[in-house]
C-alpha cells in the first residue's frame, strides 16, 4: 500500500466514518465484495466491524469469496473460489489479464491517476485464466465470470477485502500488487461502494527511522539483507534476528522485552522451540501480561501486571485513525493492585530513557497529555470523547486524491514519485525488486518441491479464527473453552477414508520441520488436498513449569513452518502452506484426551 498508493490502509467501504452508517446518503453499498484470505465475521481485523459486512449484503451487495476452506461465510457468497493455498498471485494476475484485454477498465482514472499500466498490461499477458486455472486447482470459466463480475461499466462497483492470508505468503507482495490493480484500473479506489483509501502515511519512505542516531540504525539487524525493512518499519528483521540470538553475530543480545506476546503458542513465530532456547540465554527477559503464559512461564525473569480495558483510559480507532471509522473512548472503571495500562507503563519507561537516549524531554508525562494529543487530529478532544464515548474519525470522505488530502504537500495525487498509483512500482525497482507484480508457485508445494510432495501430499493451512478465541487467548476461560474444546485439524471424507481416519480420532500432522497433535474433523469444507490445522493452543489446565509449560509443545503447529523461507523482499513466512503428511496417532504417542 505505502509503495503503489503512498497511503496507509484500503479498506472496505462500510462507511465506517459516519454514526448514521448505512443510512448515510453519501454511501453507496457495493455491487460486489471480493474477499481474499479473510473471514472478518470471526477476526474483526484492525477495527473492521465484522457483522458490517453481513449488514451490506442484506442491502444487497454480493459476496466473491476465495479461500482454500468454504467456511459459513462463504456458503452465503455469490460466488466461492477454493484455490490451492499460496496461488492468490496466479489467480489475481489472471483476473487482472482478463480485464485488460476484455477492456474492463476505466480508462479516465488509469489515463489520470494510473503510472505503468501498458508495462502491467503486457506483463499479465503470461498469466491467462488457463494457466490460473491449472496452477490454483479450479477452472479458468470461474476466473473469467469472477473477472467479468468485477470489470468496470460505469455504472457498479465493488469492495476490496483481504486479509493475513495475504501476508503469510512468500509471494504476498505481489498478490497485494494485483489486488490494489485490480481496484485502480477498475475505478474503485477510494469511491462510494469502491475501496476506500487511508491518509497518507506520516513519514516519506526514510521517515520511520528518522528519530533513531546513525549507530542505532547501523546495529538494525537484517537491514542490509532486506532493506525495505529499513524504508518502512522502525525494527529489526525477525528471522535474521532469531539466527543473531542464537550465534551472537553480528552481536550479542542481552535483554529481552516482551510486550504482551505469547509468542511460543502458535501464534506469531516459526519454529517457536528455536525462539524459546535462544530467548533463555538472555540475561534478563521482562514480559508484561495479565495471565500466566507459557512464553511467560519460560522465558520471564519480572512480569509487570497488565491492566485489563476496564482498569485504564484508552483510545481504539478503527485501523490506528488512518482511515475512515470511528474512535472511541475506553474510560477506566476500576483499578485491581498494582496493574498499569501499556501506555501508562510505556509513558514511564519513556520518562526514564528518552532525555538520555536524545538529550530532551519525552514529550507526554502522562496518559492524559498523550489521548489529548492522539485526538489532535479529529475535531474534539480527549475530555470531550471520554463523555460522548464515540465520535467518527472521517479523514475527508471519498476521492481525497482528486481534492490533495494524501498528498503531504495538498496537490492532488497519491503520496508517490510519480503522484499516481504505481502500478509500475519505482519503490520496488530502487529496492532491487521487480516493479511489476509476478507470481511463483508456493515454495514448498508439489510444484517448487516435488521431493516433498510424495511423502507430505497434504497442503496444510492454519490460523482460521474461532469465535471462543482471539489466537492463543481465551483458552483459560472455562465458559469460552466450552465452545471449542480442542485443536480440530480439518480433513475432507475422502483424504480421511484413506487414512483410516473418522471424527474424533486424534491424529499427528508431520513434516520434515516438525510434528503437532489435533483432533480429527472430518468435513467436506476443506479441499481433498488441503487439510486445515487450528492454531494458538495451549492447555492452562496442565504444569506451567518447565518442560510442559501448559502443554505448549503438543498441538504447536508453527513447530511446521520452516525458518525464513520468505519473499525477496523478506516478507510471507508460509503459515499456510506447508506440506505434511497425516496419521492416526498410534495409542503409546497420544498426548490429547
Amino acid at each position: 500500500m505505502t509503495m503503489m498508493l503512498g497511503s496507509a490502509y484500503i479498506e472496505l467501504d462500510f462507511n465506517g466514518g459516519s454514526l448514521d452508517v448505512w443510512d448515510d446518503p453519501e454511501w453507496t453499498r457495493p455491487d460486489y465484495v471480493f474477499c481474499l484470505g479473510k473471514e472478518p465475521l470471526k477476526s474483526n481485523p484492525d477495527g473492521l466491524w465484522g457483522h458490517a459486512l453481513i449488514e451490506i449484503m442484506k442491502r444487497g451487495s454480493k459476496l466473491i469469496m476465495v479461500d482454500p476452506r468454504v467456511n459459513w461465510l462463504a456458503t452465503r457468497a455469490d460466488q466461492v473460489l477454493q484455490i490451492i493455498p499460496g496461488t492468490d498471485g496466479a489467480l489475481c494476475l489472471a483476473i487482472l489479464n482478463v480485464l485488460i484485454n476484455e477492456d474492463l477498465i476505466d480508462h479516465e482514472f488509469v489515463d489520470k491517476w494510473c503510472y505503468g499500466f501498458d508495462e502491467l498490461a503486457e506483463r499479465v499477458q503470461e498469466y491467462t485464466p488457463e494457466f490460473a486455472a491449472e496452477t490454483c486447482g479450479i477452472t479458468a470459466d470461474e476466473i473469467r465470470v469472477c473477472a467479468r463480475k468485477l470489470g468496470f461499466d460505469g455504472e457498479h462497483h465493488w469492495s476490496l477485502l483481504m486479509g493475513v492470508a495475504v501476508d503469510q505468503n512468500p509471494n504476498g507482495c505481489q498478490v497485494t500488487q494485483c489486488l490494489i490493480a485490480m481496484a485502480a484500473i477498475t475505478g474503485n479506489l477510494d469511491v462510494p461502494g469502491g475501496t476506500v483509501v487511508g491518509v497518507q502515511m506520516q513519514f516519506e519512505m526514510t521517515g520511520a527511522t528518522d528519530f533513531m542516531s546513525d549507530e542505532l540504525k547501523n546495529k538494525c539487524i537484517g537491514w542490509d539483507t532486506y532493506p525495505i525493512v529499513k524504508v518502512l518499519l522502525n525494527t529489526t528483521h525477525p528471522d535474521i534476528t532469531l539466527e543473531a540470538l542464537e550465534t551472537g553475530r553480528p552481536y550479542e543480545l542481552k535483554m529481552a522485552w516482551l510486550d504482551s506476546t505469547n509468542l511460543l503458542s502458535p501464534t506469531c513465530s516459526a519454529q517457536p522451540k528455536r525462539w524459546h532456547d535462544a530467548l533463555m540465554k538472555m540475561e534478563f527477559t521482562v514480559a508484561k501480561e495479565m495471565f500466566m503464559t507459557p512464553t511467560v512461564m519460560a522465558l520471564a525473569d519480572v512480569v509487570l501486571p497488565l491492566a485489563t480495558w476496564a482498569e485504564h483510559d484508552g483510545i481504539v480507532m478503527t485501523n490506528q485513525g488512518c482511515q475512515m471509522g470511528i474512535a472511541g473512548a475506553i474510560n477506566k472503571g476500576l483499578q485491581v493492585g498494582e496493574c498499569k495500562s501499556d501506555l501508562e507503563m510505556l509513558i514511564h519507561f519513556g520518562n526514564a530513557f528518552y532525555e538520555k537516549a536524545y538529550g530532551e524531554e519525552y514529550p507526554f508525562k502522562t496518559v492524559e497529555e498523550y489521548l489529548t494529543d492522539d485526538v489532535g487530529k479529529m475535531d474534539t478532544t480527549w475530555e470531550e470523547l471520554s463523555e460522548k464515548v464515540v465520535a467518527t474519525n472521517d479523514i475527508g470522505g471519498y476521492r481525497k486524491h482528486e481534492r490533495g488530502l494524501i498528498r503531504a504537500d495538498g496537490q492532488p495525487g497519491f503520496q508517490t514519485t510519480p503522484g499516481r498509483v504505481e502500478l509500475w512500482s519505482t519503490g520496488y525497482q530502487s529496492l532491487g525488486d521487480d516493479p511489476l507484480p509476478y507470481y511463483f508457485p508456493p515454495k514448498l508445494g508439489a510444484e517448487a518441491r516435488p521431493d516433498l510432495a510424495k511423502e507430505y501430499p497434504f497442503m496444510c493451512t492454519t490460523g482460521a479464527r474461532y469465535f471462543a478465541s482471539f489466537h492463543s487467548e481465551h483458552r483459560q476461560i472455562p465458559s469460552l473453552r466450552q465452545l471449542t474444546p480442542e485443536p480440530y485439524l480439518e480433513i475432507h471424507p475422502e483424504a480421511a477414508e484413506k487414512l483410516g481416519i473418522k471424527t474424533g480420532d486424534e491424529v499427528t500432522i508431520e513434516n520434515p520441520w516438525g510434528s503437532a497433535h489435533e483432533i480429527a474433523k472430518v468435513t467436506p469444507v476443506v479441499r481433498k488436498d488441503v487439510v486445515a490445522a487450528a492454531h494458538g493452543w495451549w492447555y492452562p489446565e496442565e504444569d506451567g513449569e518447565e518442560p510442559n509449560l501448559y502443554g505448549v509443545w503438543k498441538s504447536n503447529v508453527n513447530s511446521l513452518i520452516p525458518h525464513r523461507v520468505l519473499g525477496k523482499m523478506g516478507f510471507g513466512a508460509p503459515y499456510k502452506q506447508v506440506p505434511v503428511k497425516v496419521y492416526r496417532t498410534p495409542n503409546e504417542e497420544r498426548v490429547l484426551g
